[in-house]
């Protein structure tokens, strides 16, 4: 019986031109969400709840056009009925939503550094996630990082004023989001097809509900392409990296978070704050020492 490669195997035999193709679409990917707070700083006039709404209604339309483009509209939205995936993805999708909301409500609140702060850990949790619910083992490194991690939220909450709940609550629901997905087993774009399914009648309500009449129709539409672009980016990239590199280049993402909160946004950045990030990019950095040369599990879409 042939073995079936694996995908590492598969990436390493990769021409180099299709190699770079595959890096440059994952640098496209991290480097728009890494920028989006920019984004939503654009509508910062309106309710989160109103911003969330229609990023879910208009994300929906985009995947709608696409898959029609594709002609695969008939199969996504027959597999989007399975009972086996939709016992995934409708809690998924309830957590993609609140993890979308929590986005939107920390840029209008001026916290995006702490955004940031939630990506970077985000990957810890989900391999504390792991070590927790799938029995997975860790290596001392990423224990190591897991406790390195943990000071540095620790020394956060004892001296800049109190636990980062903001950022903690992103992190987890993001790693929460993560863990289900991957339990699911599906392609990013049929997972968030199904998700916005789920979502969509609840937005809709909030969208009638929250949406001024003064609002940026323009802006709020551009959402959807803003979400969907790059998921397709990042389709393309995970067929031609390695999944330790797509984990690495994950961490594109909080780093341009983390300057936009301190360059554009001005935010606030102390003794205690370089303190504790120093802590976070450490655990970070053992983290990802701690895939090199072995399988690296693959990253989530943050769509």
């Amino acid at each position: 019986m042939l073995r079936r490669p694996r995908l590492q195997e598969f990436a390493a035999g990769l021409p180099q031109k299709l190699l770079m193709r595959g890096v440059l679409y994952g640098v496209a990917t991290y480097f728009s969400w890494g920028v989006l707070p920019l984004y939503f700083h654009l509508l910062d006039d309106l309710p989160p709840l109103a911003i969330l709404a229609h990023r879910v209604l208009w994300c929906l339309l985009f995947l709608l056009a696409w898959l029609a483009f594709q002609g695969e509209l008939a199969n996504y939205s027959r597999r989007a009925a399975d009972p086996k995936l939709l016992r995934w993805l409708i809690p998924s999708g309830l957590l993609i939503g609140t993890n979308w909301y929590l986005f939107v409500f920390a840029v209008s609140q001026h916290r995006v550094t702490e955004v940031a702060l939630a990506y970077y850990i985000s990957p810890l949790i989900s391999a504390l996630w792991g070590l927790l619910f799938l029995r997975e083992h860790l290596s001392q490194l990423q224990l190591s990082s897991l406790l390195l991690a943990a000071l540095g939220v620790a020394y956060l909450a004892l001296n800049a004023g109190g636990v980062p709940w903001m950022a903690l609550a992103i992190a987890v629901s993001f790693a929460t989001y993560s863990f289900l997905r991957k339990r699911a087993g599906v392609d990013s774009m049929l997972g968030l097809w199904i998700e916005t399914l789920v979502l969509s009648g609840p937005a809709a309500v909030l969208a009638i509900a929250c949406t001024p009449a003064q609002a940026n129709w323009g802006l709020l539409a551009l959402s959807g392409p803003l979400t969907g672009i790059p998921l397709l980016c990042f389709g393309v990239a995970a067929r031609h990296l390695r999944l330790v590199t797509l984990g690495l280049l994950q961490y594109i993402s909080p780093t341009l978070q983390f300057l936009v909160a301190v360059a554009a946004f001005e935010e606030p950045f102390g003794k205690d704050h370089a303190v504790a990030f120093i802590c976070i990019w450490g655990a970070v950095a053992l983290y990802s020492a701690s895939a090199l040369g072995r399988k690296f599990p693959a990253p989530a879409s943050k769509i």
